[in-house]
């Protein structure tokens, strides 16, 4: 199997694992919403949680996503994001 760097997740693992994204630019729960269903939209997403006073989304996924393609994605929805430490 070949692997693409700009795919959001990894050759397939058996574990899940989870990390926070900061999300900047989110005003309202539109926003939040559209940030959800857009992580949720990823292969490999199993759930995403996102608070938006704090600009943090948690997100629990499969074993190999990759938190700095979600984070692109994201940036290029409109909401700057970087992933967390």
């Amino acid at each position: 199997m070949q692997f693409n760097s700009d795919q959001a997740i990894a050759p397939p693992g058996d574990r899940k694992e989870s990390f926070t994204l900061h999300v900047k630019d989110m005003k309202c729960a539109s926003c939040v919403k559209a940030v959800e269903s857009h992580l949720l939209q990823q292969v490999g997403v199993i759930s995403a949680i996102v608070d938006l006073v704090n600009e943090v989304a948690t997100v629990e996924c499969e074993a190999g996503v990759k938190p700095a393609v979600l984070a692109d994605k994201l940036t290029e929805l409109g909401f700057p994001t970087q992933p967390g430490n």
